[in-house]
């Protein structure tokens, strides 16, 4: 069976005045005032109270309004204080543009207006072999993940650019704006042919992927594409046992 061992409960380290961010860990009932976006990053259901309770499933996110939560993973709570200052999450504390973070001498990088805040551990995530409900995670021997987050800002109108690796599965819940997530046949805008639309509370699960090696995984081209102001989630799950590579992480 899947099962998570969560980080401790608290703020993450990305949260601030703007977006107020927070580990509930599991076995835990969080009680949420106002709206939040939750984030299941654990691989257990984890519930939301109502008339007829719903289930959260692992790696999938919702937007609540006064609601209890109760899960025995690792949730993450995201809302958003001050909405008419999201622009300035580029020059928070610890938040670095993309041109600092993928270490490659691109002109495209260093143009695209992409921040990423600092990340923070989340859970340690054990996969079981042939889990069926586990789509988008390759097996491939490494069946502990350390999964991290982090929040990603961008302006209106930017693509933030189309890449087809990774050292780590993921999967993005959007917190802010409209965003878009698009694949394409080949590392041109032209060869375009699915798009997954995010608003606040969406998520899509992990693109289905390869692993080419230990820490190495080849996905279907792909990016993310601002339509408006954005501030998202990216939760990443890192093979225990895979050496660092270099790349776009």
């Amino acid at each position: 069976m899947p099962r998570t061992t969560p980080a401790e409960s608290g703020p993450l380290g990305f949260s601030d005045a703007i977006v107020h961010a927070w580990l509930a860990a599991g076995p835990t009932r969080e009680r949420i005032d106002g709206a939040a976006v939750v984030v299941n990053a654990g691989a257990e259901a984890a519930t939301i109270d109502g008339p007829v309770p719903q289930t959260l499933a692992p790696f999938d996110a919702t937007l609540v309004r006064d609601a209890a939560v109760e899960g025995a993973g690792s949730l993450i709570v995201l809302a958003v204080r001050e909405a008419d200052s999201v622009g300035a999450l580029a020059s928070a504390p610890g938040w670095r543009p993309l041109a600092e973070i993928v270490d490659a001498p691109d002109d495209a990088i260093r143009q695209t207006a992409l921040w990423r805040s600092p990340k923070a551990p989340v859970a340690t995530v054990s996969l079981d072999d042939g889990e069926p409900a586990l789509a988008g995670f390759p097996q491939d021997g490494s069946r502990r993940f350390a999964a991290t987050a982090n929040l990603w800002f961008a302006p209106a109108g930017t693509d933030c650019l189309i890449h087809d690796r990774h050292g780590f599965v993921e999967f993005h819940a959007q917190l802010h704006g409209v965003g878009v997530m698009q694949k394409f046949r080949e590392r041109d805008p032209a060869t375009l042919f699915e798009e997954r639309w995010l608003v606040p509370g969406v998520a899509h699960r992990a693109f289905d992927c390869v692993p080419e090696a230990p820490g190495v995984y080849r996905y279907p081209w792909h990016q993310y594409r601002a339509e408006t102001d954005c501030v998202w989630l990216a939760v990443e799950y890192h093979p225990e046992d895979a050496r660092p590579r270099a790349g776009r992480e």
